[in-house]
């Protein structure tokens, strides 16, 4: 399970090209890169939860896959970034 969420926490938190949210230029000329770290918020980490929980039940439907598997949380961060 601690790896299950390393895994997870450092994909929500990582400045790297995919993880870019926006970039904004201030008055003065000075830009700066925001991430989708810098909106997470308690909600978005539940919203991310409720997503992989029902991938989880989509894929022991379809396939038999019994669990919550790393994948359903990595892929619930990247749907969710989407909205």
């Amino acid at each position: 399970a601690h790896a299950m969420i390393q895994s997870v926490v450092e994909r929500m938190y990582t400045e790297s090209e995919e993880n870019r949210f926006l970039e904004v230029t201030y008055a003065n000329g000075d830009k700066e890169v925001l991430y989708f770290k810098d909106f997470n918020s308690g909600a978005m980490i539940q919203n991310i939860v409720d997503r992989a929980k029902k991938m989880a039940i989509k894929a022991f439907l379809e396939q038999g896959q019994k669990g919550l598997r790393v994948a359903h949380l990595l892929q619930a961060c990247v749907d969710e970034f989407k909205e």
